[in-house]
């Protein structure tokens, strides 16, 4: 009963007092994963200036979402105090909940999986980048090892592993994004 409600809020919502910096961190650092460190910095180096619509449209999504969206969900998980995004939404619908729980977490996994894959992608292509290797080998050692990693730190820390994880991601990005900008800039410079 209620110890595995403890339990459960504190893995999958550590504790709900992770509070906004934590929050925006993690969601900064998740943002900047393998779309940003592959796929943004590719489609710079491909288009060139025409590829700003990009960072200028999501800027501008994010906007629109935290001025508009933030205060009114976390009312309403105040209220209904879920511990899912399944669980959030069968708690506002008349409907059964477990078929609602169900359906929700079924568009999760099939909307999730192209993302993990392009994670895997993307850490792969690094890799091989780096490395020299070839690029399916390197999709399979680096991707294995991204998913280890995931699977390390969704069986063992929840939400605060996960935030702690992608924090690092983020600055690891970070800082390989800063090298190849630079890189970038220093070969037009020479040229």
């Amino acid at each position: 009963g209620r110890f595995v409600f403890a339990a459960e809020d504190l893995f999958l919502c550590g504790g709900r007092g992770a509070g906004p910096p934590g929050v925006a961190l993690s969601i900064f650092a998740t943002s900047n994963t393998g779309f940003m460190f592959v796929g943004a910095i590719g489609i710079g180096f491909s288009q060139g200036i025409a590829s700003l619509w990009v960072p200028i449209a999501w800027c501008a999504g994010e906007i629109v979402f935290w001025l508009l969206f933030p205060k009114r969900i976390h009312a309403i998980a105040e209220e209904r105090q879920p511990l899912s995004i399944p669980d959030y939404i069968s708690k506002g619908v008349a409907l059964g909940r477990r078929p609602v729980q169900i359906a929700a977490g079924m568009v999760i996994v099939f909307a999730t999986l192209p993302y993990i894959i392009g994670q895997n992608i993307a850490a792969g292509k690094a890799v091989s980048a780096i490395s020299g290797m070839p690029t399916q080998l390197s999709v399979l050692i680096a991707g294995g090892i991204v998913t280890l990693v995931a699977l390390l730190y969704c069986s063992r820390g929840g939400l605060r592993s996960s935030m702690i994880a992608n924090t690092v991601q983020g600055g690891f990005n970070l800082i390989t994004s800063t090298i190849i900008a630079g890189l970038a800039v220093a070969d037009a410079i020479a040229k």
